[in-house]
């Protein structure tokens, strides 16, 4: 579903030829069938409506009115989809935008893409928790696991800041690491 998604639909129906059909497996058989690639779109765009709902509802709690003044970055591998970042643009005030990790964290191009924003946002929080303050002595445990930070977040932050060029955590703190 995913693959169909990102490869035939469009948040616009109308973008796309009345006459267009997709070829697609049927799960479990070696048969195949044929959509109208415009009911693909229709299906899509009623989906990503209410996304835009969601995301209307989530500014307003955010900002205790209409996100004048706020900017929107999607993120994910449904930002792909052609025509959402449009599609939400249109239903709110302020900008909207596609982020992704961005190139300055030396991680290879196949994690720069939009569907890896999540992960890697959260990792680079995680290895930025690590060198918070302590807090009556005791370091986050959410992170580190033990107080004494030898505990399995302390390991797997270790392992992690081998695969990342030395120092790219320390740059980014308190910043945006997104594009």
């Amino acid at each position: 579903a995913e693959a169909v998604k990102l490869g035939y639909a469009h948040t616009e129906p109308y973008n796309v030829g009345l006459d267009e059909e997709v070829t697609l497996p049927v799960s479990g058989s070696g048969a195949k069938l044929r959509v109208p690639r415009r009911d693909i779109c229709q299906l899509t765009r009623e989906r990503a409506q209410e996304l835009v709902q969601l995301i209307k509802l989530k500014v307003r709690e955010a900002d205790g009115g209409d996100g004048a003044g706020l900017s929107v970055v999607v993120t994910g591998g449904t930002s792909n989809l052609n025509g959402l970042v449009d599609l939400i643009q249109g239903a709110l005030p302020e900008t909207v935008r596609r982020g992704a990790p961005n190139g300055h964290l030396g991680l290879p191009a196949e994690l720069r893409a939009p569907a890896y924003s999540t992960g890697v946002g959260i990792l680079l929080w995680a290895a930025s928790q690590e060198d918070r303050p302590k807090v009556n002595g005791l370091g986050p445990k959410a992170v580190n696991g033990t107080a004494n930070g030898h505990g399995l977040g302390s390991r797997f932050l270790g392992r992690l800041r081998n695969l990342i060029p030395v120092g790219r955590f320390e740059r980014h703190k308190g910043g945006s690491n997104v594009n």
